[in-house]
């Protein structure tokens, strides 16, 4: 009796698990929408039910997602609860805020912004393409910003993220603004602005990762802001700074991996300390890296333990004869002997000579969608465990389990009665 229950365990077991390994296995192969688990309002054209993107945003339900069609709406809106706003693409679904101001206001918690032209704010000073304030957990991916005096400014939230845009002739790219933190930018190509990414206002922990920020006049802009990590970006054909740093509350940040490129200044620091560069290179700039003030220590430091080294410097030509942390034993390293001296209290010493290659990050690209539908295969495998231990106690003779605590004799007496 027990090696039939034992059999039937495990061909319930197996069942089960196959199941679950199929759910997950097909799942990433179809362009699934949270469109396909939830019933989102759409968003027809003037003549339907919902004329306006405002108006369906006032119908709707946290959690919808309001699908917008191509074409163009001249409207302002305001986001007040946790929705996603989802175009027919960057180019095709267009939100024009005819010059009046801020186009579209985040003031809820885990919105999704995606697939949208937001354009013509206007030039009114602060005047946003969207204005994220004091929220949590914000998505905007994919869309195109143009005409406004600031994209995306992300005033007093934290958690989020910024990726796949495109953002043209404004003012300001992307702002961080009064002590917002723990924000991502990444992957987003900025480009003939006045600022590329402007992080103020002691805003901290933040990220920009894989941006190409080209032709601005400022590439990187950090005033009064500590602890953010600038990685793997290509700043190119600035005007005045590729990357600069403000005042003296701009510390602890990391600049690394940057390939910072034909800008008039590729680095300018004004009383800004205690930053690391490493690991960047520094082509055909100008003028390659410039401090205006020091403050007093700590200082910035331009490089890392060797062997890791510091930065390349493009017009640098010096020997490699030796190697060491004081590059003083006989042999190459790849580090030039010499350090690279910007001024007398800013000095890379371990000056790379060659560029370095990799700079750019071979992440996975980040797929809200695809996490959702990962979460609910996991509550599906739950609910199966379930019902697995309910039909395994289901498989189990009553008088079994009576008899359970009786001696081994009394068990041999039970079987042989129904043998």
């Amino acid at each position: 009796m027990q090696s039939k229950l034992n059999f039937k365990c495990r061909r319930i077991w197996s069942k089960t698990t196959v199941v679950f390994l199929i759910f997950i296995l097909v799942t990433p192969l179809f362009s699934f929408s949270l469109a396909t688990i939830y019933k989102p309002f759409i968003l027809q054209k003037v003549t339907a039910s919902y004329p306006t993107i405002q108006k369906a945003i006032n119908a709707a339900n946290p959690g919808d997602i309001l699908m917008v069609p191509a074409g163009t709406y001249h409207e302002r809106i305001v986001i007040n609860k946790s929705i996603t706003l989802k175009g027919a693409g960057m180019h095709l679904s267009v939100v024009d805020g005819e010059a009046l101001g801020t186009v579209v206001s985040i003031k809820a918690h885990n919105v999704v912004i995606e697939g949208l032209t937001i354009r013509n704010a206007g030039k009114i000073n602060g005047a946003s393409g969207v204005h994220v304030r004091s929220v949590n957990n914000c998505i905007i991916a994919s869309v195109f910003f143009e005409e406004c005096d600031i994209a995306i400014k992300i005033d007093g939230s934290f958690d989020c993220k910024v990726y796949d845009c495109l953002i043209k002739n404004c003012g300001i790219g992307i702002r961080l603004w009064y002590i917002s933190g723990n924000n991502a930018f990444f992957g987003n190509k900025i480009v003939d602005n006045n600022v590329g990414i402007d992080l103020r206002a002691y805003s901290y922990n933040s990220t920009a990762l894989n941006n190409v920020i080209a032709n601005n006049s400022v590439g990187i802009y950090v005033s009064h802001s500590y602890n953010n990590n600038i990685r793997r970006n290509t700043i190119s054909k600035s005007g005045f700074y590729g990357i600069y740093l403000y005042g003296t509350l701009s510390q602890n940040n990391i600049i690394t991996l940057n390939n910072v490129t034909q800008n008039y200044y590729g680095i300018y620091l004004w009383m800004a300390e205690n930053n690391l560069f490493y690991k960047n290179n520094f082509i055909n700039n100008t003028v390659h890296a410039y401090v205006v003030a020091d403050s007093h220590p700590p200082l910035n430091k331009w490089n890392t333990t060797y062997p890791e080294g510091g930065n390349f410097w493009s017009g640098y030509v010096g020997e490699d004869k030796f190697y060491g942390s004081f590059q003083n034993i006989p042999g190459s390293d790849n580090i030039i002997d010499e350090p690279y001296v910007i001024n007398e209290k800013n000095i890379d010493y371990y000056p790379l000579i060659y560029p370095v290659e990799d700079t750019v990050d071979h992440e996975p690209e980040f797929n809200p969608d695809l996490i959702i539908l990962l979460m609910f295969s996991f509550l599906i495998f739950f609910a199966l465990v379930i019902i697995l231990k309910i039909k395994i106690r289901q498989s189990s003779p009553a008088s079994f389990n009576k008899n359970s605590n009786k001696n081994e004799g009394n068990y041999n007496t039970y079987n042989n009665n129904y043998s």
